[in-house]
């Protein structure tokens, strides 16, 4: 792997305020490798959010919603099937 296309990653997540997190330098030795990207390692992890899971009634309507819409085109690019 480039350094370049890691530093490209990790920039473009700076400017969007997105975390970065970056695991290793790939190849046969990994561990030899690290982990350190310009002398720093980043362990940065999105916030986690806890969300609402819908009834199974609601989530039922919202499928059958989503399979509706997709009837509407004349060349589907997905099949849903029960």
């Amino acid at each position: 792997m480039r350094e370049e296309w890691v530093l490209s990653i990790r920039d473009l997540c700076l400017q969007a305020r997105v975390p970065f997190f970056f695991k290793q330098w790939g190849g046969v030795r990994k561990k030899r490798n690290g982990r350190s990207l310009q002398g720093r390692t980043y362990d940065a992890y999105p916030t986690r959010a806890n969300a609402h899971i819908p009834e199974r009634s609601r989530c039922l309507e919202l499928a059958d919603n989503i399979q509706n819409s997709i009837r509407t085109f004349s060349n589907p690019l997905i099949q849903l099937t029960a």
